[in-house]
């Protein structure tokens, strides 16, 4: 009964915070109240002994905000506490300004951090409705303050640059987005595990690649970047992007296909023997980008669906030997069965299911 009530305030909470969310601050500022604040565009998270630390990118929430001719100005600050709360407070000793949280675009969590567990932190950003429920959540590997610190290769302001090669890699299916109102979604339905892309910077430059997986709040392991395609794919969520294969294993013969259009549905079936089936549908169609074989379009297709079919099974097999579901099958399992579903039983069912991939792909020869 506690449970339930629990788990009723949680959803409450994350509702409110929804809507919160969506309601642009209204009213005019002046020069003056700018001035007063430092705009946190950024926040990094580590834990290191029985301390938190939070670095805050500071800088103008958007391009063209600043006086014409004034240079942007980046800084990152630090602050340091036993508690999120306390940390947070901290920031104003290393600011000349008051921290504003309203224009946060990305959080990253240290990978160490992930590793013990973020239920602490992710409690401070569900009770600051200052957050926005649209802002980007991010596990770091390495040193969180130089990635803030690394300044994008075409120039402008980190936070932003990161925030656009987001959206942008996400459109081409080169990973896994997670936004603060999803992740608190993932956490109140038990049949939903968190996956957070990884950040990191690599000689002076930041790279977004792979993927953390979560059991609860504690991250588990990672996943590379086709095991994020076949997740993107199992989830239904493959937007553009190519991929290229290799039919004939010989130098020089290549094929290059654009992702358009998919259609994938995962459907759970419960047969007369007790064995549980998950039949994966996969409808996909492509556009030949470059063509370096002497193959037919169907021996194309027929190409195009192996290297999808062996992807999602990639992925598919990783979740299973990890015994955890980031794959999603147990909210398709308990929304077609809720009668049937047991948290506690999921993991042996999940790992003992067997798993049929169908794919089907389309040329369209009137894109080439």
């Amino acid at each position: 009964m506690n449970k339930n009530k629990n788990k009723s305030v949680s959803k409450l909470v994350i509702t409110t915070l929804l809507i919160l969310s969506l309601i642009p601050i209204s009213g005019c500022w002046s020069r003056r109240e700018l001035e007063d604040l430092a705009f946190i565009l950024a926040l990094g998270i580590d834990r290191q002994d029985d301390d938190f630390t939070l670095y805050a990118l500071i800088g103008e929430p958007a391009q063209g905000t600043m006086a014409e001719g004034e240079d942007d100005e980046l800084t990152v600050i630090e602050g340091t506490g036993k508690t999120i709360s306390a940390a947070y407070d901290n920031l104003f000793e290393a600011a000349d300004r008051r921290p504003f949280l309203s224009h946060l675009k990305i959080v990253i969590f240290s990978e160490s951090l992930a590793q013990e567990g973020i239920k602490r932190t992710i409690d401070f950003m569900r009770r600051d409705l200052r957050i926005r429920g649209n802002t980007a959540m991010m596990v770091g590997q390495g040193d969180i303050k130089a990635i803030l610190e690394t300044q994008p290769a075409l120039g402008g302001q980190p936070a932003i640059a990161i925030e656009e090669a987001l959206r942008f890699n996400r459109e081409r299916s080169k990973l896994f987005n997670t936004e603060l109102y999803e992740l608190l979604r993932d956490l109140t339905e038990e049949d939903r595990r968190i996956v957070l892309p990884i950040i990191s910077e690599e000689e002076e430059k930041v790279a977004i690649r792979n993927a953390a997986y979560f059991e609860n709040t504690t991250m588990k392991g990672t996943i590379n970047n086709k095991q994020v395609l076949g997740l993107l794919w199992l989830r239904g969520e493959v937007q553009h992007g190519v991929f290229t294969v290799n039919p004939t294993r010989q130098p020089g013969r290549y094929i290059t296909f654009q992702l358009m259009s998919t259609d994938v549905k995962v459907n759970p079936v419960h047969q007369d023997n007790g064995k549980l089936v998950f039949y994966i549908d996969i409808n996909q169609s492509l556009v030949l980008n470059d063509d370096q074989s002497d193959l037919s379009i169907t021996q194309m297709e027929e190409e195009a669906e192996i290297y999808i079919r062996n992807t999602v099974l990639e992925t598919v097999n990783h979740a299973k030997e990890e015994g955890i579901d980031y794959i999603g099958f147990g909210m398709r399992y308990r929304r077609k069965y809720p009668s049937r579903w047991d948290e506690q039983k999921w993991k042996d069912q999940f790992q003992q299911s067997e798993v049929i991939i169908r794919v089907k792909t389309f040329i369209n020869i009137e894109e080439r």
